[in-house]
């Protein structure tokens, strides 16, 4: 049985829609790398979005993607909503039926493989472990080949048992959303703090192609902020957990520049996480932290077997 590949398909990329007569956009071939790759893929669609877009189920089973529709109770709902990742993590639980399952940023390829060597890997996943993949930014230079660098800000792949939801759940703000920042660093730290072992999967493996990010600086410090809340009154007491230690010494000791007194940097942290504080002061404790999670993650993997891919960057 293929392993589910789940993620969020909008109905629209960059002013393109996804149509059944669309052979060649980007969309349809991402679509088609997965299905390729050995995955079912299926995606977590808002209720609102449905209704503006009646069509887009028909048109996702015509390339091959199940849809699953969430309805959240949004208490102000917001001008272009993302699907909640609680609400995305519990129709994962419920469409599973507890076979191994991956996550992956809509706008993610994988790479071409003869052998459907990674989906392989995530059908065989142990219990107790998760896989995870930084993507790799493909761009084109003048002379028309292509570029390839890898993304060092976060994590647009990861597979794992069904049955860490419920675990994880509750290291995770409720206002991250799937597509934007910050879920694809707390869903493998809190895998990690609960004692889930880190497998590091070959970054090639997931393409990228480069485009302006879909976010801004004000979600990104009002989440981020949140983010680090939860993950710190959920975990603190779990200080045994190595990825967990190590979480709470980078939020002591390197969320400010190393020139600054030691002494400062407590204060410093806890201003930047008050709401209301101008976004400046929040980006620069939050990108710091954000490094250390993406260290922290990478420290704790071992590396997995590297197949051989049709094409390498």
């Amino acid at each position: 049985m293929a392993p589910i590949l789940f993620t969020s398909i909008p109905p629209r990329v960059r002013g393109v829609a996804l149509e059944r007569t669309t052979v060649s956009s980007p969309q349809v071939a991402t679509i088609r790398s997965w299905t390729e790759a050995g995955f079912q893929p299926v995606s977590i669609n808002l209720a609102q979005e449905i209704e503006r877009f009646p069509e887009l189920p028909a048109t996702l089973h015509h390339f091959g993607v199940e849809t699953v529709v969430v309805d959240p109770q949004w208490p102000v709902v917001p001008e272009a909503p993302l699907c909640p990742f609680h609400d995305f993590l519990d129709a994962i639980e419920q469409r599973s039926q507890a076979q191994t399952i991956a996550i992956v940023n809509a706008d993610i390829r994988l790479a071409p493989s003869p052998d459907q060597a990674l989906a392989q890997w995530v059908a065989a996943l142990d219990d107790n472990a998760y896989l995870v993949a930084q993507r790799s930014d493909i761009s084109t230079r003048d002379d028309g080949r292509r570029r390839m660098m890898i993304h060092a800000h976060g994590f647009d792949f990861i597979a794992f048992r069904p049955s860490w939801i419920g675990q994880v759940k509750g290291a995770l703000t409720t206002d991250l959303a799937i597509g934007l920042p910050w879920w694809d660093h707390y869903l493998p730290l809190a895998l990690a703090a609960f004692g889930a072992q880190t497998k590091l999967v070959d970054p090639r493996w997931c393409e990228h192609d480069v485009h302006a990010y879909q976010w801004n600086w004000d979600h990104y410090c009002r989440i981020g902020r949140m983010a680090v809340r939860r993950f710190e009154q959920a975990l603190s007491s779990r200080s045994d957990s190595l990825p967990v230690r190590a979480w709470l010494d980078a939020l002591a000791m390197e969320t400010v520049p190393p020139a600054l007194p030691k002494a400062w940097v407590e204060p410093i942290c806890k201003l930047a996480m008050t709401e209301g504080v101008p976004n400046q002061l929040a980006k620069s404790v939050l990108a710091r932290l954000g490094a250390a999670n993406v260290r922290i993650i990478l420290q704790s993997a071992t590396s997995g077997p590297r197949p051989g891919l049709s094409r390498l960057g």
